[in-house]
């Protein structure tokens, strides 16, 4: 009996193995139409793609939020810069065809890594240094996730006039209904799937904490490295790594993230990380 139990065990294996890949497949499948109904991820390489999201960027930070002065973009293009260090992404909605928002990377400058990036500015004087020596051993493979930005005819939730990249509501139903936040979690995504398949370690992002315990409703789970300062808000200082994300988040949300990475890969986002920074 024991020798036929054995004999069966590498069987059940491969069963439990096939049944995993089948279970993945399915979830990258549904996700991938969910969220293909509406929207696909583009990574804007090119001189017209990085202009749409100036051009977005001006819409709300400048135009409804009031967050930067219009005056200083007579061209109405919101540029800062960080942006010859970033990569771009947007979020096309196909109803509309339009762009929905957009969101960039920003990367260390490789030739001063010790130079801060945005949040570093905002935080200097709260950040957890023990955390950081821990979580960060590499400053070159690390990046912020910043300036996300979504237009305000997709901000029509209750709350969401008043900020730039409208609410993410915590999960407490499955995943894949109309309540899904899609523009929110796309952009949020997008960010992490750039650092992805440049090879990064981890991102930062500055966030409202409600921000990211409803973020970590999705799985994705930032540790907070800082204490919060007063910026639009209370915000403080959040990282992921690459490790936690994919541990964190459930297979819906890792078929999402899958879904979206494949969206960039197909619109350039690796000749865009090839390409050497440069001045907008």
């Amino acid at each position: 009996m024991v020798g036929a139990k054995g004999a069966s065990r590498p069987g059940s294996i491969v069963r439990f193995v096939h049944n995993l890949a089948v279970t993945r497949s399915a979830y990258r499948a549904l996700a991938g139409y969910m969220f293909h109904r509406y929207f696909r991820a583009v990574a804007a390489g090119s001189e017209e793609l990085k202009n749409e999201v100036f051009r977005i960027r001006y819409d709300v930070y400048c135009d409804e939020l009031r967050f930067e002065d219009p005056a200083k973009f007579p061209d109405k293009r919101e540029i800062d810069p960080y942006d010859q260090f970033s990569l771009h992404c947007l979020l096309y909605h196909k109803g509309s065809d339009a762009y929905a928002g957009c969101v960039r990377l920003v990367q260390v400058d490789p030739e001063r890594p010790d130079e801060p990036l945005p949040f570093e500015h905002l935080c200097r004087d709260t950040m957890y240094r023990d955390v950081l020596d821990r979580l960060v051993p590499d400053r070159t493979k690390v990046a912020e996730i910043s300036r996300l930005a979504v237009r305000s005819t997709f901000r029509r939730r209750k709350g969401e006039s008043n900020v730039p990249v409208g609410i993410i509501e915590e999960r407490k139903r499955g995943f894949g209904g109309m309540r899904t936040p899609w523009i929110a979690l796309g952009l949020y995504l997008s960010a992490a799937a750039m650092g992805l398949i440049k090879g990064l370690d981890g991102v930062f992002a500055l966030m409202e904490p409600r921000l990211a315990r409803r973020l970590g409703s999705y799985g994705i789970k930032f540790v907070q490295v800082g204490d919060p300062v007063e910026h639009r808000g209370q915000r403080a200082p959040f990282f992921i790594s690459r490790e936690a994300l994919y541990a964190g988040v459930p297979p819906p949300v890792r078929g999402l993230l899958e879904v979206v990475e494949d969206d960039l890969r197909k619109t350039g986002a690796e000749a865009m990380i090839a390409r050497k920074p440069s001045s907008t």
